[in-house]
């Protein structure tokens, strides 16, 4: 009797236990941004050049190069929530979380980033050989406190030397005291690589950069290199570039809700001759 009743005692505290493990990954808190009436988004994008080239811009592989013009992104995005990602080719979401709100299974969430992102395109084109830097004065991100500090911007460069991929952290973009933050990962700074068959991931060093070291040197008027190019340019290629607006899931900062904001999205480039241009 004493033997069933111990059994007994197990299986209900075992059951307790699921109970509680259900209830906190149920009781996740993330953050999201949720789209409406109240918000605006404001893409726009701009480049300039070192006299020596043109460096031109455009939202259409085919159409007008100009030094500015307006970005497309996905119109179906009505919530800006957490994701994560190592290399922009897959990302994903938590799908549960232990009593200490700590990630367990992940489940792959690409097919529905443009539900969860913001995600466009935008093109290049340079008539001399260059290298593209980001311009500082041009590079702008608005949103909450909370929102710059578990935000990401990803970009995925194509040109004829292969592709190469970009991801910043937004911090510097604006005012980020008071943002609360949590940890949700088993370390510090992780993000997710690849998640297994059971849903268990498999982690990797963030490697979210600051813009400052992207940035060109100089001014408008007279630009020049900087430490680290975004890509190189030959004479009238065009560079592809995908490019992403996310929320860093495992973000310790990717706690508290965001919502009802306006967001603000400007690209700036700028085009430094390598001196040899066709």
């Amino acid at each position: 009797m004493n033997e069933k009743k111990r059994a007994k005692r197990q299986l209900v505290i075992m059951a307790l236990w699921m109970v509680l493990i259900v209830l906190a990954a149920g009781a996740a808190a993330f953050a999201w941004f949720s789209f409406n009436n109240a918000t605006n988004v404001e893409p726009m994008g701009s480049t300039v050049s070192d006299g020596e080239m043109n460096l031109l811009i455009s939202d259409s592989r085919k159409g007008k190069y100009d030094t500015s013009c307006p970005l497309s992104y996905n119109k179906e995005l009505d919530v800006l929530s957490p994701v994560s990602t190592g290399n922009l080719s897959r990302f994903y979401r938590t799908t549960m979380q232990d009593a200490n709100g700590i990630a367990v299974l992940y489940a792959d969430d690409t097919k529905n980033i443009n539900s969860k992102a913001i995600h466009g395109f935008l093109y290049l084109k340079s008539d001399g050989d260059c290298d593209v830097y980001l311009d500082r004065n041009k590079m702008k991100i608005t949103g909450d406190a909370q929102m710059l500090s578990a935000g990401r911007l990803g970009m995925r460069i194509g040109t004829r030397n292969g592709e190469s991929v970009r991801i910043f952290k937004l911090d510097s973009m604006g005012d980020t005291k008071g943002a609360s933050s949590r940890r949700t990962v088993p370390g510090k700074n992780l993000v997710v690589s690849s998640v297994g068959s059971g849903g268990e991931a498999s982690y990797v060093t963030d490697p979210a950069a600051h813009f400052d070291g992207y940035y060109a040197g100089g001014n408008d008027k007279n630009p020049k290199a900087g430490k680290k190019r975004i890509c190189t340019l030959k004479a009238d290629e065009i560079a592809v570039v995908e490019y992403w607006l996310y929320l860093e899931g495992c973000d310790d900062n990717c706690s508290n809700p965001v919502q009802n904001k306006n967001i603000t999205l400007q690209f700036g480039f700028a085009g430094i001759g390598r001196g040899d241009k066709k």
